[in-house]
């Protein structure tokens, strides 16, 4: 699969590059992480700064096109793009090379010791 960059156009008042990309795929219409895959290595950007914002393909070609956005920092993209956006690239990439959210725990670990003394604090109801 091979995707050109068609039209390049930086926005300062964003600070972003946006771009408009037609690619031709081997087989079917590949993923939005396949595509996000090589953006990032066509771009030599990194993950979280690049949002992959539409692409599509017409019945019966092999060809698509689409418009992704380069921001110059993640926390640029994060004031300006919208949250669902971020999290449908964020689902695209496989687990491994997600970008990390830093600052942010894990909240899926162990509970915290607050929550298990107020679990032994609360009576459970009994049956009669």
């Amino acid at each position: 699969m091979e995707i050109e960059v068609i039209e390049d156009k930086y926005n300062p008042l964003l600070s972003r590059r946006e771009l408009r990309f037609r690619g031709v795929a081997d087989g079917p219409t590949p993923s939005r992480g396949e595509v996000k895959k090589i953006l990032i290595a066509l771009l030599d950007a990194s993950a979280d700064t690049l949002v992959l914002d539409r692409m599509a393909s017409t019945f019966g070609k092999k060809e698509f096109v689409g418009y992704a956005k380069l921001y110059d920092s993640s926390e640029r993209a994060k004031e300006i793009e919208a949250e669902y956006i971020l999290e449908r690239n964020k689902r695209a990439l496989p687990e491994e090379e997600q970008p990390s959210d830093k600052g942010e725990e894990d909240e899926g670990g162990t509970p915290s010791e607050e929550t298990e003394e107020e679990d032994k604090a609360t009576p459970t109801p009994q049956a009669e």
